[in-house]
């Protein structure tokens, strides 16, 4: 059976991934109802402001690398970790410091809150 930290750092992954990005009803299921986003330029999301903004972007490789998980409780945990995020388009290279909320609500964990924050 696969560990709680290792199936929080793959979603995290998975988030990062075209497949998830460009799918609205994938990223519904991953994002918690109650979901903000607080960006490394300081705007905040929604969850809907997030689906309508994730699943248009496009165009990004992103890696992400040095994962820290920690169990608040049963329910709760947080991920943190860092990307470096490279816009093909305009070749431009972003590093980052992210941490993240995760809620395990039903049958699955779900994003509650995510930040980012310009690494330099």
């Amino acid at each position: 059976m696969i560990s709680v930290k290792t199936k929080l750092i793959q979603l995290e992954k998975d988030l990062h991934s075209d497949e998830v990005r460009s799918s609205t009803s994938k990223l519904a299921q991953m994002l918690h109802n109650d979901f903000k986003e607080i960006t490394q330029s300081g705007t905040t999301y929604t969850k809907k402001e997030a689906l309508e903004g994730l699943s248009i972007s496009a165009e990004v490789d992103i890696k992400a690398f040095n994962f820290d998980v920690t169990l608040i409780s049963e329910y709760i945990a947080q991920v943190m970790y860092e990307t470096e995020t490279i816009n093909l388009k305009r070749n431009i290279t972003k590093n980052a410091l992210r941490s993240s909320l995760w809620k395990f609500e039903g049958d699955r964990w779900q994003m509650l809150f995510h930040q980012g924050t310009q690494k330099k």
